[in-house]
């Protein structure tokens, strides 16, 4: 509990160290020369070092994390030969058991038989007992050889009624023993049973740990996959836009009040009041700019129609289109606004982008269609808006150019 306490205040650390870096080089800085873009480069390279130091403390975080699944799991294993010990030994006690059970069974029987032939001998010994046997038998007695051979009869009767009361005694004792030694067993088998409940307890309790340790570290380390470009990404399009700029600067476009709300452009799109276009000809918001944590886009989706137009949301270059692990395929393009350098981008298209890097592009040029592509859930497109070069996560709201109608 404490190490996952550690990862998700590292991981804060480092989301809050993301999402707190002044927007000013995103959103105050433009990029309109070499000198500007490697001032950019240089800064988001400091950025990259520092972000890179944070995830090195979140990565020690998770190496801790794992190295207490490593030890939950070699317990686990040493509670299931525990487990398998205690088996074992309810299977020997269970075996000893059944065995007094059917000793103490016998000795019932004959505790029983004995008993009846005590109780026979007991009953003659009372009819004897009445009156003088000795003068009972001369008077019965025809002769002296007669008198002599029952008294031998009477003699044996006692001799024989002695040594059944001692071997019932005996096996009284016995069984009175056997009984005790059963109850011990069955005593040492509860206990058995109850300490092999707590085992299998505690073994669900680390396997749910485990679990859960799993869970937590694959959700922390999906979320730092796809919540923000690679260090080398974010280096490799400032690059691009750098290049593009010098060689292709994005055409000059003023966005005056001259096209007003629903109009198409030459492309077939929707313009909104700002002259920026919607860039997917028909659909609706499904999420709002950071409805969920580090959302730093708005989401467009028309019901899962992969066949939707994805549109140039004003004229531009494109300094990147392809495939990226969270984006999918996406396009990013750079414009020149009213003097000021904008970048837009189009990302989970349903396939590869109709335009390439290096193209100029005019508003409402078609650049795919809407998909599911990358870190997707669903057919949408997600659309994100720069004021300045692309630096995520230093987005702007995109409803701040567009005028989003509930349905178009």
């Amino acid at each position: 509990m404490k190490q996952r306490w550690l990862m998700g205040l590292s991981l804060a650390l480092l989301l809050s160290l993301i999402l707190n870096i002044p927007q000013a080089a995103g959103a105050e800085k433009t990029c309109e020369t070499k000198e500007e873009c490697n001032a950019i480069i240089s800064e988001a390279q400091e950025q990259i070092s520092d972000i890179q130091g944070r995830e090195s403390q979140v990565q020690n975080e998770i190496d801790i994390v794992e190295g207490d699944m490593g030890t939950t799991i070699q317990q686990i294993a040493q509670t299931e030969s525990e487990i398998a010990e205690f088996e074992q030994k309810i299977s020997q006690k269970e075996s000893e058991i059944k065995t007094s059970e059917a000793e103490a069974e016998k000795l019932e029987d004959e505790v029983e038989a004995l008993k009846e032939v005590v109780a026979q001998r007991m009953h003659m010994s009372q009819r004897f007992s009445r009156g003088n046997l000795v003068l009972q038998l001369l008077s019965e007695s025809n002769s002296l050889v007669d008198f002599i051979r029952q008294l031998r009869v009477i003699n044996h009767f006692s001799e024989s009624d002695a040594k059944s009361m001692n071997e019932l005694s005996l096996l009284v004792s016995q069984q009175q023993a056997l009984l005790a030694t059963l109850k011990v067993q069955q005593e040492e088998l509860a206990e058995s049973k109850t300490s092999l409940e707590q085992e299998r307890e505690t073994l669900d309790a680390y396997q749910q740990k485990l679990e859960e340790q799993k869970q937590e570290l694959a959700k922390q380390m999906q979320e730092l996959e796809s919540e923000r470009l690679s260090a080398a990404e974010i280096i490799e399009i400032a690059e691009e836009q750098k290049k593009i700029l010098e060689q292709t600067p994005p055409p000059p476009v003023s966005t005056g009040n001259s096209s007003s709300n629903g109009s198409s452009s030459s492309g077939g799109g929707i313009v909104t009041d700002s002259g920026f276009m919607i860039p997917l000809a028909h659909g609706y918001v499904s999420c709002e700019f950071m409805g969920y944590t580090n959302h730093t886009g708005i989401d467009l989706a028309n019901h899962g129609d992969t066949s939707t137009p994805v549109y140039a949301a004003q004229a531009g270059t494109v300094v990147r289109a392809g495939w990226h692990s969270a984006y999918g395929n996406h396009v990013i393009i750079t414009h020149n606004i009213n003097g000021q350098v904008m970048t837009t981008l189009y990302a989970h298209m349903y396939s590869a982008p109709y335009v390439s890097v290096g193209q100029q592009v005019s508003q409402g040029t078609q650049l795919g269609t809407m998909g599911s592509t990358g870190n997707s859930t669903g057919p949408h497109l997600h659309f994100e808006v720069y004021e300045g070069v692309y630096n995520y996560p230093h987005a702007v709201n995109p409803r701040k150019y567009i005028n989003f109608p509930s349905s178009w």
